[in-house]
């Protein structure tokens, strides 16, 4: 994508998902949307504003910024393709609870994490949850419960993601399917023992854990019957 052609992206981006580039800064910083500016900008940095990337799951934008002190600099941060619908998923069987084991590749190595997914055009998040579940875990939702939402990344990653609590059926394991190795069974304290231990370290699945324990661990299992039971 040429400098030009991102540009004219950025501005096409800006009209079709306006809530994406509106700004509550406290007069911190101020959008630069001006032609003339950003083309000054680039010229004399050779800094790339605008859609630098964009594939079907993310959107890479630089933004040009002015501080409040009348600095302009870029912004990198990421879209998701997909507005919404972006899941955690919080499975338990029989009193436990079940990550899976799955090779990360902008990690080199394996995370134990919650189920977890991007949206998808006309899947509303609860869907989508459900859909990961039987996916990732060859299992059936019988319960479900909305948690909240997180933001796992605030620093470059714009947005915010869906955090379910569901009661699963027998689940199966999926060897090889997007890189998942294994399947983790734990207790409640199991759990907290293996994150105080650093097995566990993945943002998505810290936050919702948190979620669901200030909410009381037990709190989801009967609060929403999916249509699946």
């Amino acid at each position: 994508m040429n400098t030009s052609n991102g540009w004219q992206r950025y501005l096409q981006l800006m009209k079709e998902r306006p809530e994406d580039f509106r700004r509550d800064t406290n007069g911190l910083y101020a959008l630069q949307t001006d032609g003339e500016v950003v083309r000054e900008f680039v010229r004399s940095t050779g800094r790339r504003i605008g859609v630098c990337y964009e594939s079907e799951y993310k959107i890479l934008v630089v933004d040009l910024l002015k501080s409040v002190d009348g600095r302009l600099f870029a912004y990198e941060r990421v879209l998701p393709a997909v507005r919404g619908g972006a899941v955690v998923c919080v499975a338990r069987h029989a009193g436990k609870y079940v990550l899976i084991r799955q090779y990360r590749h902008a990690l080199g190595r394996e995370q134990i994490a919650f189920v977890r997914g991007y949206g998808e055009n006309g899947v509303s998040a609860e869907d989508n949850a459900r859909k990961e579940v039987k996916e990732e875990l060859g299992a059936d939702v019988l319960f479900i419960t909305h948690l909240g939402k997180v933001t796992p990344d605030s620093g470059s990653y714009g947005q915010t993601v869906d955090v379910f609590g569901c009661e699963i059926g027998d689940w199966t394991m999926k060897p090889g399917y997007e890189g998942i190795t294994g399947i983790c069974e734990y207790s409640h304290d199991e759990l907290i023992m293996a994150i105080a231990r650093g097995e566990i370290d993945d943002s998505f699945s810290l936050s919702a854990f948190a979620l669901i324990t200030a909410r009381d661990n037990d709190s989801f299992r009967t609060e929403t019957r999916s249509d699946a039971s």
